[in-house]
């Protein structure tokens, strides 16, 4: 009998001025499930039914890990901004990581000769397909898709999730610099990509993939195919497909990302190092995302001038990049997926009420019906013909407007900078030409590379407005062309 009263009742208004909502947040779910028990008469006599006890168990639940959240975000700014005013603190890590891992790719070498030597020519073609459709490429394509039938939460998160994966896959690459296979020494390096651009461990191909899934399965598990009811228990396909159904599903996404594992070691692109070590990333990663993607999901459709830190959040992990021992495209993947998440958060916060709030999303779904039907299936691919033609011009204009707009600025500023990509071009086109005609180059006459990338600031630019024009400006023109 002895029990406090519900936090609320001793908390005048007054007295939560100023609190952050997060912060009430636990206060507010405790309240609910001390309430619903006293509302019943039986708190004092420590009788509880069902309802009441899960009440209780579910208010609390969140307030645990509300705060958890809060904690990591606390964690995890302060990690970045130490890494801010620190550029030069992967240094210590690639000392540490850099020797083992390239022992670990050398100890591997002999397995990994032995394991392409069961190979066929189907199996090869199939395998270098899954290495295409699980790039970046892939990604660029299919995630705009989402938006355009009407999937507008799963679509946001999965944007901003799959960025987070890309930037922090790559950049891990980039700190330890771990070579691929040697395919001087016997590995057979049977696909057409570049691989020997960009460090080993870990495999980006094998995060992505894991990532993707594993969302796509949490997502269906928690908002069913609606994607916008939330299911609190998250046992959606248990009550909708059955438990020999859901374990099929969950066996055929374990086999799905083996195969695509499998596939990295067979083309020859990847150690089984840079495989296990991106499984890890991969499960870590979802975690992460997990435990805080509603408090994210909540700042991004109705937070604090959300396009103008996301875009500086952004800008400033371009420049925590770690630089790599020598030039790689990891950056430049970063650096798209970095503009168009900024650009995802603009368009979802300033078109939310229309069109990704739940009505938004009920209305859009209304107008395209069963997305498996003819008539499903023939107004998605309206949306999409229609909207990739204005994401093209919106990056095109952008892409001319930027390389005239980031050079007036740096010199408007001081800022030394350069475009680096047309340097070293036309330096290697000179040495080629030198080479051809057996005559020494004169490095004076050679351009030279100065400052920042100009290129960098184009590109996130560019990127944001693509990100913008999937999220906003299509659905507006959907809405003009009624379609």
């Amino acid at each position: 009998s002895n029990l406090p009263e519900p936090l609320g009742t001793v908390m005048p208004a007054e007295a939560t001025a100023g609190i952050p909502a997060g912060v009430l947040q636990p206060i507010a779910s405790y309240n609910e499930g001390m309430l619903a028990m006293l509302a019943s008469g039986h708190l004092c006599q420590y009788q509880y039914t069902d309802a009441q006890r899960d009440a209780f168990q579910e208010g609390y639940s969140i307030g645990i890990n509300d705060s958890m959240v809060l904690l990591g975000t606390t964690i995890a700014m302060c990690a970045f901004c130490l890494t801010l005013l620190v550029p030069s603190l992967y240094l210590p890590i690639r000392e540490v990581l850099q020797p083992w891992a390239i022992a670990r790719v050398k100890a591997e070498h002999d397995w990994l000769i032995w394991l392409q030597k069961y190979h066929h020519p189907a199996v090869e073609y199939v395998f270098q397909l899954i290495g295409l459709q699980c790039g970046i490429g892939f990604y660029i394509t299919a995630l705009p898709f989402l938006f355009w039938i009407g999937e507008m939460r799963l679509a946001r998160q999965l944007t901003l999730f799959m960025a987070t994966c890309v930037y922090v896959g790559n950049a891990l690459k980039d700190t330890i610099c771990s070579p691929r296979p040697d395919w001087t020494k016997g590995v057979i390096h049977r696909t057409a990509e570049d691989g020997d651009g960009e460090y080993g461990i870990p495999s980006t191909h094998t995060i992505n993939t894991i990532a993707l899934w594993a969302y796509l399965v949490h997502h269906v598990n928690y908002y069913g195919v609606d994607g916008v009811t939330r299911h609190p228990q998250g046992h959606y396909l248990y009550e909708n497909l059955g438990e020999n159904m859901v374990t099929v599903t969950l066996l055929g996404v374990v086999v799905w990302c083996t195969i695509v594992a499998y596939s990295r070691l067979y083309l020859g692109m990847h150690s089984p190092i840079d495989v296990v070590s991106g499984v890890f990333v991969a499960g870590f990663l979802m975690v992460f995302w997990v435990s805080c993607e509603d408090f994210l999901d909540a700042w991004m459709t109705q937070g604090w001038m959300v396009p103008l830190l996301q875009f500086l959040f952004n800008v400033a992990l371009v420049f925590a990049y770690p630089k790599p021992q020598r030039k790689t495209p990891s950056y430049t993947f970063a650096v798209y997926f970095l503009g168009s998440s900024s650009g995802v958060c603009a368009g979802v916060w300033c078109s939310y009420n229309r069109f990704h709030s739940p009505e938004g999303i009920a209305r859009t779904h209304a107008a395209r019906g069963s997305l498996f039907s003819t008539s499903g299936i023939l107004w998605s691919a309206r949306r999409f013909v229609v909207g990739i033609v204005i994401v093209l011009i919106a990056r095109e204009i952008t892409n001319r407007l930027a390389k005239l707009f980031v050079p007036w600025v740096a010199r408007v500023t001081g800022v030394m900078s350069s475009d680096h990509d047309a340097i070293t071009y036309q330096i290697s086109k000179q040495h080629a030409q030198a080479k051809k005609t057996d005559t020494p180059v004169d490095t004076d006459d050679l351009p030279k590379i100065i400052g920042y990338n100009s290129n960098t600031g184009v590109r996130v630019l560019t990127y944001t407005a693509v990100g913008w024009s999937v999220s906003q400006l299509c659905p507006h023109v959907f809405e003009l062309l009624g379609i």
